[in-house]
């Protein structure tokens, strides 16, 4: 390991507080949250962008002192969050990374251990859960990402959809398809954060029950009608994939930088890992004009977009250390739980 501060990286008091997050992912891949009689504890309070203060302060047994200090970045990771899960930040990372970071530098050990786990388990409810973004089901007066998903909230529905002209009819069936996907997930959110599924395994059930309910909408919808919100969700990813690379050069730099912080890289390894992430571009453009050319369907362009990113995390892994690259397999399944923010 490279212990020796490097200009335009991390010095040792930053080092300090990432070692004691590593020591928090480490703990949670000993199992915390595998333990169905110690689940995390989660805010009390519906939707909320963060958890309130006074549940973290209840949950990680902060002192005032403690609390005070963790105020001034909890009203600041408050103001961002908004702002990052409404997608108005599309370059930076999530920002209860930031409160974390803060976390660390004023608890004792034992409760960053708990903070985190309290942070984990309620994040769990952000996972993507396309069926309950659009603003398709919004109309339909399902339950939408503003119904809840549990503690964790869910940003309100984008927009970028077209009108379909639904039926009465239509909108009663995926109405009742929405809230049975809403409920399935909502379900495996709670199972995870009592500690009975693994991180695989929730994500997995998210994809299952992602698959059943878009089988059911396009049974749903006409012909025509898919083939519009397929068209529609086709323009919404290109755009994506465009801002992204557009800002991709920057993305990497910041990337490893964050990697940097949080498992003390070495030269080599910070350049291997820079060419690593860097080579993903011509993939990530060649899935762009896949989409431009109609010659894939969004979903094929999400499953090959996830791919490229599972390829890039092994490569990786690959370059690390065996305790660094354990702890990066770690932080790799914690942070997909964050839109838009996958290692």
């Amino acid at each position: 390991m490279n212990n020796v501060s490097k200009p335009g990286r991390p010095c040792a008091p930053e080092r300090a507080l990432a070692a004691a997050l590593l020591g928090a992912v480490l703990w949670m891949a000993a199992g915390c949250m595998q333990s169905s009689t110690q689940p995390a504890t989660v805010p009390s309070t519906s939707n909320p962008a963060v958890p309130a203060l006074g549940d973290l302060q209840a949950g990680v047994n902060l002192t005032s002192q403690q609390a005070a200090a963790l105020a001034p970045a909890h009203a600041s990771w408050q103001r961002d969050e908004v702002q990052w899960s409404a997608g108005g930040n599309l370059t930076g990372e999530p920002p209860v990374f930031e409160f974390v970071a803060v976390g660390v530098s004023v608890l004792e050990p034992p409760q960053t251990l708990r903070l985190v786990s309290n942070l984990r388990a309620f994040e769990a409810g952000r996972i993507d859960v396309p069926g309950l973004e659009e603003p398709l089901l919004a109309r339909s007066g399902g339950p939408g990402r503003d119904g809840g998903m549990g503690h964790g909230g869910h940003r309100p529905p984008r927009g970028g959809l077209p009108d379909l002209g639904l039926t009465p009819a239509q909108l009663q069936q995926i109405h009742a398809a929405q809230r049975t996907l809403h409920e399935s997930v909502e379900s495996l959110v709670a199972q995870f954060r009592a500690g009975t599924l693994t991180q695989e395994q929730f994500e997995a059930g998210v994809v299952a029950a992602q698959a059943t309910f878009e089988t059911t909408l396009q049974s749903i919808l006409t012909a025509d009608q898919y083939t519009q919100l397929q068209q529609a969700r086709r323009d919404r990813l290109v755009a994506r994939l465009t801002a992204q690379l557009a800002s991709f050069d920057a993305g990497v730099t910041r990337r490893v930088n964050i990697l940097d912080r949080i498992l003390d890289l070495s030269d080599t390894q910070a350049a291997d890992i820079t060419t690593i992430l860097t080579n993903t571009k011509p993939s990530i453009q060649a899935v762009l004009t896949n989409l431009q050319d109609a010659s894939v369907t969004p979903q094929q362009a999400e499953a090959a977009l996830a791919q490229i990113q599972k390829n890039a995390s092994d490569a990786i892994a690959a370059t690390l250390t065996p305790e660094q690259a354990t702890l990066f397999n770690q932080l790799r399944f914690l942070r997909r739980l964050f839109h838009g923010c996958r290692p």
